[in-house]
């Protein structure tokens, strides 16, 4: 069976999230409701960045329009098209993206918190010293809304661990395909 996890908290549970999303529980494989129990319906994040993507089609840039100049209005834009959670990613941390500081993401992350009423999902640049820094700033503003935070790996897992515990966030982990490892983490 898969773990259930709850991402976002209500007023009600202490955060400000205009509802809470669970999903997992299922002990079949996707769509195969006749072989087992899918206790939650399929969600849809929208992953919005930091920063305008420089990589995308313009076809796809021009779907968004200006919103993706302005990473509080893009989550605003995502959440007004149905979008069940938001995924960000601090892509301006990365060192050869912009290289952004701990207090760039937490900014960020509190725009992202302001501009919407839906759970987050809030991603690094994939580094592990700048996971660390943005990660934990990103776990302390984000206090009591019970994000996910990733990606977590053997690296780096303790410093993200300890501050989403510290804030009542949840983790993402990610290890190689391996069963031992994955035990591990």
């Amino acid at each position: 069976k898969i773990r259930e996890v709850t991402l976002g908290a209500t007023a009600a549970e202490g955060g400000t999230r205009g509802s809470a999303v669970t999903v997992g529980g299922e002990n079949t494989l996707p769509f195969l409701q006749f072989e087992g129990h899918i206790p939650h319906r399929p969600v849809v994040a929208v992953e919005i960045s930091d920063q305008k993507p420089d990589d995308w089609s313009p076809i796809l840039l021009g779907a968004w329009g200006d919103a993706t100049n302005d990473v509080a209005a893009w989550a605003a834009k995502a959440e007004a098209l149905g979008a069940d959670l938001i995924a960000l990613s601090l892509d301006s941390a990365h060192p050869e993206r912009g290289n952004t500081k701990a207090a760039q993401a937490r900014a960020t992350v509190r725009q992202v918190l302001k501009a919407t009423t839906l759970p987050l999902i809030i991603y690094g640049p994939g580094q592990a010293e700048k996971d660390n820094e943005v990660l934990v700033a990103a776990a302390e503003e984000a206090a009591g809304e019970r994000v996910a935070l990733g990606n977590c790996e053997d690296k780096n897992y303790r410093t993200i661990v300890a501050a989403a515990l510290a804030n009542d966030q949840l983790v993402i982990a990610s290890t190689p395909i391996d069963v031992n490892l994955a035990k591990q983490l």
